[in-house]
């Protein structure tokens, strides 16, 4: 396989230019706003808390997927480390902002918190994993 193919590898043709990391980035903007929004402009989740939190894993899953995307190298394990580490991080700030935003409304939730990293290691492990199978079947082409 030639490197022109192969978008992420060091090299490689520009795919994406600044788009991978405006994506990422305006999905971490949605998701602010939406975690900064008074409690009740958001619909309730059906199932109570277990929905809510799988909410958060899947909502962060999304971001994690996309800021190892953004990064153009899946197959090296420091981005994804970081790619992971960096929307952990962003979640835990939204939950201390939350009730300074929001006082008597939104309030800061470890168990948010940990919905947040469980979601944003699952959707870097899950685009890693993709993307290697991406790559192993053009391989085979």
């Amino acid at each position: 396989m030639s490197s022109d193919t192969d978008d992420n590898g060091p090299g490689a043709r520009d795919n994406g230019g600044t788009f991978r990391p405006a994506l990422a980035v305006a999905y971490m903007a949605l998701v602010a706003v939406l975690s900064l929004l008074p409690s009740g402009a958001l619909p309730e989740a059906p199932g109570g808390f277990h929905a809510d939190k799988m909410g958060h894993v899947v909502l962060y899953a999304g971001m994690g997927a996309l800021c190892l995307h953004a990064t153009r190298t899946p197959r090296s394990v420091l981005p994804a480390l970081a790619a992971g580490a960096l929307c952990s991080t962003y979640g835990a700030i939204l939950e201390c902002l939350q009730p300074i935003v929001q006082p008597g409304s939104r309030v800061f939730s470890f168990t948010d918190m940990a919905a947040n990293t469980a979601g944003a290691f699952l959707g870097v492990l899950l685009y890693a994993r993709l993307n290697r199978i991406r790559r192993d079947r053009r391989s085979r082409d």
